[in-house]
C-alpha cells in the first residue's frame, strides 16, 4: 500500500473520533474534498433545490466533476480530475440517509457508500486492493461516538467510548469524553453542546488541557476558534455561505472556509467563488484561494448535476 492511500485510510479512521453530528456535516461530497487534499473547506455539496421540476418533486444537486489546479509562479495547471456517478442519493434527514458513489481519477476506481440509521452509521470504500469499512454508533442524547470499531483488509480495530453528563444548566450540556475503561485523566475531551451543537470543546492530554475549541453559528456563517492552554488564539476558521443568489439558491449548503493565523498571518488563506457555467441541467463553478498577499495560490472546478428526488 502506497503512502497517499495509508493516508487516506488514517484520515477516515481519525476524523470522527470527536465528531458532533450537525446539519449535512456528513454529505458525502465532503468526504470527496477532505481525500482531493486542496486544503479547500467546505460543507455539503449535494443540496436540495426547492424549484418543482416535470417529476412534481424537489430536485437536488449533486457534484458530477471536479477539477484541482495547482498555481506555480502564476502558472494555472490541472493537477488531477474526478469523475463521480450516483448510484444512490436517499436522504430523509440527518439520521436517515444513504449515498452511494463511484469515483473516477486517472489513477484509479473507488466506490463509497454511506449509510445512516438512527445513531447508527457505516461507511466503506473500495478501490483496487484495498478495503475499508467503518461502523460507528452515536450516542443518543450527546451525539458523540459512542463506539467505532473499522475494518481495513481484513485488520479489525475497536474502540469503545464513556460519555458522562457533567452539567446541564441554561440550555447548555457538558459532557466527559473518553475511552472506555481507560479514566478520564488520561486523554479526554469536555464538550458544551448547546441546540444540538458544540459551542466548546476542550482536549486533554495526560490530564493537562491541550487545546481549546469554542464555535459560534449564524443562519450563514460558522466560526471556529482554537486555543492553546493558555488561552492563547491560534486559528479563525471562518466558514460562510457566498454572496451569489444562484449558488446560495442551487447549493444552499454550500460554504466557503477563510483561515486566519494571528501569529503567523503569513499563512491566512482566504477563498472566492464564481459560476463558469449555468443551465436548468448543470451547474459549474470555480473556488480561488488565495494567500495573504491577495495572490492565487489554488483552485478547483466542481460541476454539479439536477437529480430528481
Amino acid at each position: 500500500m502506497n503512502r497517499k492511500k495509508e493516508k487516506l485510510i488514517k484520515e477516515e479512521m481519525s476524523m470522527n473520533i470527536f465528531r458532533r453530528t450537525s446539519k449535512k456535516v456528513y454529505m458525502i461530497i465532503n468526504k470527496i474534498i477532505v481525500l482531493m487534499a486542496i486544503g479547500v473547506l467546505f460543507s455539503s455539496c449535494s443540496s436540495k433545490d426547492n424549484t418543482t421540476g416535470s417529476s412534481g418533486g424537489n430536485h437536488v444537486w449533486l457534484m458530477s466533476k471536479q477539477t484541482n489546479y495547482a498555481v506555480s509562479n502564476g502558472v494555472v495547471t490541472v493537477t488531477s480530475e474526478s469523475e463521480i456517478e450516483w448510484i444512490i442519493y436517499r436522504h430523509r434527514s440527518d439520521t436517515d440517509f444513504e449515498h452511494k458513489y463511484t469515483m473516477e481519477t486517472s489513477t484509479g476506481y473507488s466506490t463509497h457508500h454511506i449509510v445512516r440509521s438512527g445513531q447508527n452509521e457505516t461507511f466503506s470504500q473500495i478501490s483496487g486492493d484495498w478495503t475499508f469499512h467503518r461502523t460507528i454508533v452515536f450516542h443518543s442524547t450527546s451525539g458523540l461516538v459512542q463506539s467505532q470499531t473499522t475494518n481495513y483488509n481484513g485488520t479489525i480495530t475497536s474502540v469503545n467510548y464513556t460519555i458522562e453528563l457533567q452539567s446541564d444548566s441554561g440550555g447548555i450540556r457538558t459532557y466527559s469524553h473518553f475511552v472506555a475503561n481507560t479514566g478520564s485523566a488520561g486523554n479526554h475531551s469536555i464538550h458544551q453542546i448547546q441546540n444540538g451543537r458544540t459551542i466548546e470543546r476542550r482536549d486533554f492530554r495526560t490530564n493537562a488541557l491541550h487545546s481549546i475549541v469554542r464555535t459560534t453559528y449564524t443562519a450563514t456563517s460558522t466560526v471556529t476558534r482554537t486555543y492553546n492552554a493558555s488561552n492563547v488564539l491560534l486559528q479563525i476558521l471562518t466558514s460562510f455561505a457566498p454572496d451569489n443568489a444562484i449558488i446560495r439558491r442551487k447549493l444552499p449548503d454550500f460554504r466557503l472556509t477563510n483561515i486566519e493565523t494571528p501569529a503567523t498571518p503569513t499563512i491566512n488563506s482566504t477563498r472566492t467563488v464564481e459560476i463558469l457555467s449555468d443551465s436548468a441541467s448543470e451547474l459549474v463553478i470555480r473556488v480561488k484561494v488565495f494567500n495573504s498577499s491577495n495572490a492565487l495560490i489554488a483552485q478547483w472546478d466542481g460541476a454539479y448535476a439536477r437529480h430528481n428526488r
